[in-house]
C-alpha cells in the first residue's frame, strides 16, 4: 500500500493516533521534498517557540474558573470575568496559545472530563 493511502486510511479511521499520522506524513513530505509541508509537521510534532509562530488554530478563547470560599460556602469551579483579574494577567486568562507537541494535547483530550471540558492549571 502507498504511503499516501495508508495516510488516508489513517485520517478516515475514527481514533486514530495523530501523532502517527503527522509522522508518516512527515515522510511523505520528504520524499515529495516539500520544505514548507515538512517543517509544519515539525513544529506540529514538537511545538512552537513562541506565540508569533502559532497559527490560529492553536490560539483559542478560554474560560477562568476559580474554587471560590465565602464563609461556609463553597464553589469549586466558579466563572471568573476577565476584567476582575489584573491587567498583567488578564490575557492568560481569556486566551491559551497552544504551543506544545501534538500529543501534549492528544493526551489531554484522552483524559478530558465526561461533559468533554479540558482543564489546564
Amino acid at each position: 500500500m502507498s504511503l499516501l493511502r495508508d495516510l488516508q486510511n489513517d485520517l478516515a479511521t475514527s481514533g486514530g493516533d495523530i501523532t502517527t499520522v503527522l509522522r508518516k506524513a512527515k515522510i511523505l513530505a520528504a520524499r515529495l521534498k516539500n520544505k514548507s509541508f515538512e517543517e509544519w509537521i515539525h513544529r506540529e510534532l514538537n511545538g512552537y517557540s513562541d506565540k508569533a509562530t502559532l497559527p490560529k488554530y492553536r490560539v483559542l478563547r478560554v474560560q477562568s474558573r476559580a474554587y471560590l470560599i465565602f464563609g461556609w460556602h463553597h464553589i469549586p469551579s466558579a466563572q471568573v470575568m476577565a476584567t476582575l483579574i489584573p491587567e498583567e494577567f488578564r490575557e492568560c486568562a481569556e486566551i491559551a496559545y497552544l504551543l506544545e507537541g501534538i500529543s501534549h494535547y492528544a493526551a489531554l483530550v484522552a483524559d478530558c472530563d465526561k461533559d468533554s471540558t479540558l482543564r489546564a492549571n
